[in-house]
């Protein structure tokens, strides 16, 4: 999938945040997977990377910005 997705995470330290890692990590071994991922819900996707290199600064800081390479 091109570009980016702008994702709703629960705060680190919430109690979510532990609750959701838990059940995550429970059920990839559940499945034998060793998959696991962000606690998260995807508000859109494909956001064209033009988009976010001509978004201002100042509105960039607004949000925690994680790259998953």
């Amino acid at each position: 999938m091109p570009g980016s997705s702008l994702w709703l995470l629960p705060p680190r330290g919430h109690p979510l945040d532990a609750a959701l890692s838990t059940l995550i990590a429970q059920t990839a071994a559940h499945f034998g997977s060793p998959h696991t991922f962000l606690p998260h819900v995807t508000l859109t996707s494909e956001i064209a990377a033009d988009v976010v290199s001509t978004t201002p600064p100042t509105t960039r800081k607004r949000f925690d910005v994680y790259t998953l390479d």
